[in-house]
C-alpha cells in the first residue's frame, strides 16, 4: 500500500481509531474518494494533522484531490481546515493519535522497507504536503454549494453536485 496513489472507499464506514492507522500506510496517495462512507469526519479529522509543527505524523502528503459523493455524516468545517492546512492559511492542528483500540489487531505500524529497485527509503514524512487542488462534492445533503464554493479562495478547482434526493 506504500505506492497506492487512488483509494476508493465505497459503503464503508470508517471509526475515528482506524483512520490515522489507515493513512499511515499510504504515503503516495494523491486522489482519496468516498461513496456513501460513515466517518468521513474521521478520515478529514486525520488528514488535519498533516501540517503539525510538533513532528507529529504528516499522514498522505501527497494528497491532492479530494471526492465525496453521497456522505452525509460529515462536517463541512473539517473539509475546510483540511484544505487551509494543506494550502497554507493555517499552521497547526493537534495530532490525533491512534488509541490502543486503533492496535486491536497486536500489530503495531512499522517503518517502511527499503525498496528493491532504488534502494531508498520511502517517504513515510516529508517536509510539506502537496496543495488541495480539487474538491468535488457529490450529493452531500449537509454541505450546501456556497460551502464548497467558499475553498475557492485557496486555489481549489471546487465541483459540486446537488443531492439527488433534494
Amino acid at each position: 500500500m506504500s505506492r497506492l496513489t487512488r483509494l476508493v472507499l465505497n459503503r464503508i464506514a470508517v471509526s475515528p481509531e482506524h483512520a490515522p492507522t489507515m493513512f499511515a500506510y499510504m504515503p503516495a496517495l494523491e486522489h482519496l474518494e468516498c461513496d456513501i462512507v460513515y466517518g468521513v469526519d474521521a478520515l478529514l479529522d486525520a488528514l488535519a494533522a498533516t501540517r503539525a509543527l510538533d513532528g507529529g505524523p504528516r499522514y498522505c502528503p501527497r494528497l491532492s484531490r479530494i471526492h465525496l459523493c453521497d456522505c452525509d455524516d460529515f462536517k463541512f468545517m473539517l473539509l475546510e481546515t483540511v484544505v487551509e492546512l494543506r494550502n497554507g492559511a493555517r499552521k497547526h492542528v493537534e495530532a490525533p493519535v491512534p488509541s490502543p483500540a486503533s492496535m486491536a489487531s497486536g500489530r503495531a505500524i512499522k517503518p517502511l522497507k527499503r525498496t528493491a529497485r532504488t534502494g531508498t527509503e520511502l517517504p513515510v514524512q516529508e517536509e510539506t504536503c502537496a496543495k488541495i487542488t480539487e474538491v468535488h462534492v457529490d450529493g452531500c445533503l449537509s454541505i450546501s454549494e456556497n460551502d464548497v464554493r467558499s475553498l475557492e479562495k485557496w486555489g481549489v478547482k471546487v465541483v459540486w453536485l446537488p443531492s439527488k434526493n433534494s
